[in-house]
């Protein structure tokens, strides 16, 4: 099979794989769809049981990897089409069976056997009931996600070819695990795979979705094995939260420099808002079963781990605000995936009532309040960001309901000169309150083009 032995790249998959085929092959000779995927799932399937995976001669990374291209490029076609899901429900999700070998012959009570010829006497063909396929994929992916010299370092002898090894230090972790830039683009490719198969939903009808939910997140995200779900979890989030966008104080993703690092950061923050967005559906009248990832994502508790997480969000959030401290001003602009970091926020003061206290009672809400106001200002006259200058607003809203956050921003705002122009208001004298009040007023009144020049220390909130 050539299609995962020639290809070196994702890009030669994609190529080889063009849209107008995929559709041709996917309308007229389904068939030949079904004959392709089953064999690179089968593929993918053996590489992961081999003992000697990643070998580049007996089992080489590349025919793995380019099992897990092809899926990524053929599935969303495969989506797009609502007539297909009849036959994609029973395709993927349906039951299975699968052939295994039997080397002893049948023995009956009094001793006797039955007689054989010699073939069947060493092997009796037989089948058993099997995972569905799209089951045993995704387990195969997350295996792959921890698999050693794949994804995460050699293990020593004796070890498992699996180690559920949190990525990065951070929560649950202390120390990193080496990696390698072949380690991380390996992940990358799992990653993309696991967000193709949560894609589903963007094809799926809003009327429908709620209750019949995509069936793969739900496997995902009920997983009952907690070392897998906590090794997932703590990867993706200590992978996002030790990101430093400008650690070098140079500008990022320009012809001359480009963070490799980038793009891995933005699929596992994806994924990870993936997982700890999806609500379980109910099922035939039954309750919903529980999303372990947000379970245990409410459940955190520990200051340390709640300093690591303010750190991480400020870090990156804050990159744009700093442009005027670079080496080149004015290159520094905000990073692509700052929507998706504002929506962890969100998802953190919502499932985890501690952290929100925390952020109040040590004082760094205050970061979070002029954070909020300049992404607000930043992306109001941008169309496609609407929903993102909401999501800032219900934040502001959300923290506003405790007593602590009203009576903390009357604190005296010293800093204000050090904003960038586009949320700093000219001779202000005033508290956090006093900025807030004056930065939303104006947002409303000018478009967001102009802040007033006053002085507002005249309000207080308690």
């Amino acid at each position: 099979m050539q299609f995962w032995g020639l290809p070196e790249s994702s890009e030669d998959v994609f190529s080889l794989f063009t849209p107008a085929d995929i559709r041709r092959t996917r309308d007229n000779a389904l068939e030949n769809l079904e004959t392709l995927l089953l064999a690179v799932t089968s593929r993918l399937f053996t590489l992961r049981g081999h003992p000697s995976f990643p070998d580049l001669e007996i089992a080489p990374e590349r025919e793995a990897l380019n099992c897990i291209r092809i899926l990524t490029r053929i599935l969303p076609y495969l989506y797009e089409k609502e007539s297909l899901q009849p036959w994609a429900e029973k395709f993927f999700w349906g039951t299975r069976r699968k052939r295994k070998m039997r080397s002893s012959p049948e023995v009956f009570f009094d001793g006797s056997q039955e007689p054989q010829d010699d073939q069947q006497r060493t092997s009796t063909d037989e089948f058993e009931d099997a995972k569905p396929l799209m089951e045993e994929l995704i387990t195969v992916l997350i295996d792959l996600l921890f698999l050693s010299e794949f994804t995460v370092p050699q293990q020593s002898n004796g070890k498992p070819q699996v180690n559920y090894a949190i990525w990065q230090s951070g929560i649950g972790c202390n120390t990193a695990v080496p990696t390698t830039k072949e380690y991380e683009s390996n992940r990358c490719e799992i990653l993309r795979l696991l967000l193709t198969l949560a894609s589903q939903s963007m094809y799926t009808s809003p009327s429908v979705l709620p209750q019949q939910g995509i069936k793969a997140l739900t496997y995902i995200c009920t997983c009952p094995d907690k070392q897998v779900v906590l090794s997932v979890l703590c990867s993706l989030l200590n992978t996002t939260l030790k990101y430093n966008p400008a650690s070098w104080r140079v500008p990022y993703n320009t012809l001359v420099f480009k963070d490799p690092k980038e793009i891995l950061v933005t699929y596992t923050l994806q994924f990870l808002l993936t997982v700890l967005l999806y609500p379980i559906p109910e099922q035939n009248g039954e309750t919903p079963k529980k999303n372990y990832y947000r379970h245990f994502f409410g459940r955190l508790h520990r200051p340390q781990d709640f300093q690591f997480i303010v750190d991480g969000m400020t870090r990156i959030l804050n990159q744009p605000l700093h442009a005027n401290t670079s080496y080149i001003p004015g290159t520094q602009s905000a990073i692509k995936f700052a929507p998706e970091m504002i929506m962890l926020f969100w998802e953190v003061t919502q499932c985890n009532k501690r952290f929100r206290s925390f952020i109040i009672d040590t004082d760094r809400a205050y970061d979070f309040v002029i954070l909020l106001l300049f992404y607000a200002l930043e992306y109001k006259n941008d169309a496609s960001k609407q929903g993102v200058v909401r999501m800032c607003a219900f934040l502001l809203q959300t923290l506003s309901v405790e007593k602590n956050f009203g009576v903390n921003l009357n604190k005296i705002f010293k800093a204000q000169d050090t904003l960038p122009p586009a949320i700093r208001i000219v001779g202000f004298r005033g508290s956090y309150a006093c900025f807030l009040i004056q930065v939303s007023v104006s947002a409303i009144e000018n478009g967001g083009t102009s802040l007033l020049t006053s002085d507002s220390s005249r309000y207080t909130l308690s």
